[in-house]
């Protein structure tokens, strides 16, 4: 019996210890003992569930309860007392923050008209004032342009924003817009038909420059944002100008192109155009063995006090009688409170000489040695400890390379009053010495003024920029005259026909340069070229003929001469003119190869065979336009009556009229030849009277 019970004891135990390692409820637990005590004790050592564990409860027979907890009562704490340290907190300034410009990108490839219809707003009188009196805005003192909507610019504010598409063919190109070196706004991987605008009215700048310059890709260029005019659909390079905006707080200036991005199923959808000349460098002076081309994009206009076009002539640097200069591009208003501080030169001399600038006081500003003919030669002042500026006057003295020999000394006028850029100083070297650029002092404003050409690869495109038919009636080649055929003037078959100068465009580029083109008429290429016209400028009679890139021939001409003008049509092979046409000139004492660029991706007017630069385009005419595009001059037939010659009066050669004056009669001593100014008394045309150098030394030589 004992034992029994004694196993009995240690299942039990067995059992409580298997049920102790379970997390039970009170409820669920019983208990055993003699006493209360043992029976409670017993509950208060299970593991339960309930937070504050169990206990036997007197009369609740064999089952445990949940105990009670016990309230917490938190000692009282005495915190000793503490006396903060007296702390001054430093002053604390915050950082400047210059705000930068904005700038926002819109990618795009197709555009469609503004929905909203924009209004064009008329010439109108600003509500606030200047002085005494009130600012008036008119569309007169603009240049024009294409811009819709707000398009007077407030020039006591400036342009804050300027919108630009790019057209060009490169992909994932960066731009940046520039004020001389300093970049404005950056993008990166802009394609073609993307718009990018810079916004500059919340930040350090009060307005663009003059100037502004940009980079795209390999494409360069700069868009005149003076505030004087419209600029909307301008093209330089490769950028188009979409818009802009004045920084005026009380009038909302903003013009527009009137275009917006839209998706190309769009009816109204125009894809964006591709710049086709993206890779075309326009050589302008070859000087020695050196070259240098546009680098105005274009550009028909400077910041001179007095706006001037500059475009020299091709092969040689111009040689104008006036010393005076005024032919700048960039920012040429000269800071007189800063004085110039650098000056650029082109020489043109035949041999290698040392160049030294002098300044007024006769101290030696630089010296440059052994320039060779076609170098330019630069003097900044700019970093030096001993001349803060150039001074009234420099003395640019020409020595023979490496000797003390000096050759010429030209005296520049530098006070900073005038752009010089042009000019040949007194002309004491003659024309050898041309000044390319020139530069301010002011630290806050990189002035710089240039002649808008820079050294380049002589393989590029020559271009005998051609007169303006809406201004000459008449020029002449040689014995061979050509009468404008824009409008007015366009039914004239002789000079005698011609009135005073009335005619006016026909259509043609809105502004004629080497990027837009120089012709007239249908110059939108489309289809291909079927034809193309040139004037031949030699002094001697040549053989010409062309052939494409595939070596088939096309035409060929025998006896041109100076002044003739022939047309190349495509043989029944071909359907159109190749990407290249190859031009051979051959005369008795010379002849050369070279090709014109016939891909139908650009106007050619005024565009020679490469080193061939006898052969000038003239016109050409593709497959699907209506009509032709040309230089705006038609052959016709030339005035001769009442001829000007040569006579020596008092051992001078003279230039004469049949009354013996000179009246109506102009001698070109560089080119031998008497000339007639016909209709001297009507219409002031000038045309070449009909005698040529040789004919002219024999009646000189007749009349002595």
């Amino acid at each position: 019996m004992n034992s029994i019970r004694r196993n009995m004891k240690l299942y039990l135990i067995a059992a409580l210890f298997v049920a102790k390692t379970y997390a039970q409820s009170c409820a669920d637990l019983t208990t055993f003992g003699d006493t209360d005590t043992e029976k409670s004790d017993r509950c208060m050592g299970y593991t339960t569930s309930n937070e504050c564990g169990c206990t036997w409860v007197t009369g609740n027979s064999e089952g445990c309860s949940p105990a009670t907890c016990a309230p917490t009562t938190m000692s009282p704490t005495t915190a000793s007392p503490t006396t903060a340290s007296p702390s001054t907190a430093s002053p604390t300034t915050p950082s400047p923050v210059t705000p930068s410009p904005v700038m926002t990108t819109t990618k795009s490839v197709c555009t469609c008209p503004t929905q909203a219809a924009v209004q064009t707003t008329a010439a109108r009188t600003t509500a606030y004032y200047k002085g005494k009196h009130a600012k008036s805005k008119s569309k007169d003192k603009s240049s024009g342009g294409m811009g819709v909507g707000d398009c007077d610019c407030d020039k006591d504010f400036g342009v804050v924003e300027l919108r630009f598409r790019y057209i060009g063919s490169e992909t994932d190109v960066d731009i940046e817009i520039k004020s001389g070196n300093n970049v404005i706004c950056d993008y990166a991987n802009i394609n073609n038909g993307d718009e990018i605008i810079c916004n500059i009215a919340n930040s350090n700048m009060n307005n663009f420059p003059t100037e502004t310059s940009f980079t795209a890709g390999s494409s360069k260029g700069q868009f005149h944002t003076s505030c004087s005019s419209d600029i909307v659909d301008e093209v330089q390079g490769d950028l188009k100008c979409t818009g802009w905006r004045d920084g005026n707080p009380r009038d909302d200036n903003d013009c527009d192109d009137g275009e917006e991005p839209c998706d190309c199923d769009d009816t109204t959808a125009t894809p964006a155009t591709t710049n086709s000349n993206t890779d075309v460098s326009f050589v302008q002076t070859v000087i020695g063995d050196n070259c240098y081309c546009d680098d105005t994009s274009g550009a028909f206009s400077t910041t001179s006090t007095t706006s001037t076009t500059s475009y020299k002539s091709k092969k040689s640097k111009s040689k104008s009688k006036s010393s005076s200069g005024g032919l700048g591009y960039g920012d040429c208003d000269c800071d007189k409170d800063f004085g110039m501080v650098e000056m650029r030169l082109i020489y043109s001399g035949d041999e290698n000489v040392d160049i030294s600038y002098i300044h007024k006081d006769g101290g030696e500003m630089c010296k440059d040695e052994d320039v060779a003919k076609g170098d330019e030669s630069t003097c900044s002042v700019a970093n030096s400890n001993k001349f803060d500026n150039y001074g009234t006057n420099t003395y640019v003295k020409v020595y023979s390379a490496g000797t003390s020999k000096q050759i010429c000394m030209s005296t520049i006028h530098t006070s900073c009053s005038d752009d010089i850029v042009g000019g040949y100083g007194d002309e004491g070297c003659g024309y050898d010495l041309q000044v390319s650029g020139w530069r301010d002092g002011n630290p806050s404003d990189d002035n710089d003024c240039d002649d808008g050409e820079e050294l380049c690869d002589c393989e590029g495109v020559f271009v005998d920029e051609p007169e303006d038919p809406t201004e000459e009636e008449v020029v002449t080649y040689g014995d061979q005259c050509f009468c404008s055929n824009v409008d007015a003037t366009s039914s004239i078959t002789s000079v005698a026909d011609l009135t005073a100068l009335t005619t006016t465009a026909a259509s043609s580029k809105s502004k004629r340069s080497n990027q837009n083109g120089w012709g007239f008429g249908y110059c939108d290429c489309d289809g291909g070229l079927v034809s193309l016209k040139f004037v031949y400028k030699g002094t001697e009679a040549a053989t010409i003929s062309m052939e494409s890139k595939n070596g088939v021939s096309m035409c060929s001409f025998d006896g041109v001469v100076y002044g003739d003008e022939n047309e190349c049509t495509l043989p029944s092979s071909m359907s159109k003119f190749s990407t290249d046409t190859y031009v051979t000139v051959a005369t008795s004492s010379d002849s050369c190869t070279d090709s014109i660029h016939t891909s139908c991706s650009s106007d050619i007017i005024g565009w020679t065979a490469g080193d061939c630069t006898s052969v000038v385009v003239s016109g050409w005419q593709d497959k699907n336009s209506a009509g032709a595009c040309d230089d705006g001059f038609d052959p016709c037939d030339c005035e001769t009556t009442n001829e000007c010659y040569f006579e020596t009066v008092s051992g001078e050669l003279m230039c004469l009229n049949q009354d013996g004056t000179e009246d109506g009669c102009n001698y070109d001593e560089g080119g031998q030849t008497c000339t007639q100014i016909v209709g001297f008394y009507s219409n002031g045309v000038e045309l070449v009277g009909g005698v040529v150098a040789m004919a002219m030394s024999v009646l000189a030589v007749m009349a002595m």
